[in-house]
């Protein structure tokens, strides 16, 4: 499979969680972490909220940007 630089540079960032030694699966990965990984890659490094409100509240944030940005048609 082909893959373009940017999936390459975030496929990296997954690199740390399969160097796990012997284990044949890969390190824990926090939901704030998947979150953050995620939100860059879908919507960019620099995408941000400036409303005052909690992680959680933000998910909802996060959820509506990106099905937004992936609109697709049947």
């Amino acid at each position: 499979m082909r893959k373009n630089k940017r999936q390459k540079e975030f496929l990296d960032k997954l690199g740390d969680y399969f160097d796990n030694g012997d284990n044949i699966f890969p390190k824990p990965m926090s939901d704030h972490a998947f979150k953050r990984l995620i939100t860059d890659y879908l919507l960019g490094e620099k995408w941000y909220t400036v409303n005052p409100v909690s992680d959680e509240q933000c998910n909802v944030y996060i959820a509506q940007a990106i099905i937004e940005k992936f609109n697709t048609r049947k």
